[in-house]
């Protein structure tokens, strides 16, 4: 993917790959939602999607990469998502 051009179908790939890795690789997951997807309303919803799936198996790791947020905003609704998470028994 890292070779297609730029435009919204390679947008809209790195967004599903970053939700689905979240499960599984939450850290590959987040990687790919900070640094692939382009700036603005689906990054933010994107990073929610990753957060809410990391923070029910691993809040510490979470709570780290939320707080070195920049963007206020995007901070504080990340922490809501954490803090709305149940974690399965």
């Amino acid at each position: 993917m890292q070779e297609w051009p730029d435009g919204d179908l390679r947008h809209r790939a790195f967004v599903d790959l970053a939700i689905a890795a979240a499960d599984r690789d939450p850290t590959l997951a987040a990687n790919i939602a900070a640094t692939q997807t382009q700036a603005g309303p689906q990054q933010n919803r994107t990073v929610i999607g990753v957060v809410q799936r990391w923070a029910q198996t691993d809040r510490a790791s979470t709570l780290a990469w939320v707080e070195s947020f920049p963007a206020i905003d995007l901070r504080e609704e990340a922490l809501l998502a954490i803090t709305s998470v149940s974690i399965p028994s």
